[in-house]
């Protein structure tokens, strides 16, 4: 084993350490940290892949489809309307 510093108490330091910033939920830096040494590489990408983010999953569903449309386009979709049904009645009233 690699010894790469030598304290007075003789311990020898690992030579691979990880320290994450825990972060609250709107992504600020909190002061909680999560630390980790080991001479193993494949060790600490395990305890990376454990607390590492997550990317918070886009609901499906309700989309801007359900906005209201402004008075403008109300009045376009309106007169369309009654275009179709127009249309429809002639094709009636010609049967």
């Amino acid at each position: 084993m690699k010894t790469l510093l030598t304290f007075n108490n003789q311990q020898e330091s690992t030579a691979f350490e990880i320290n994450l910033v825990i972060r609250d939920m709107e992504g600020n830096p909190s002061s909680r940290r999560r630390s980790y040494k080991s001479n193993d590489s494949y060790k600490i990408w395990e305890f990376y892949q454990r607390n590492k983010g997550k990317p918070k999953r886009k609901r499906k569903g309700k989309s801007n489809s359900t906005a209201l449309p402004t008075g403008a386009e109300a009045q376009s979709l309106l007169q369309k309307a009654a275009k179709y049904s127009e249309q429809l009645q002639q094709k009636r009233d010609g049967e």
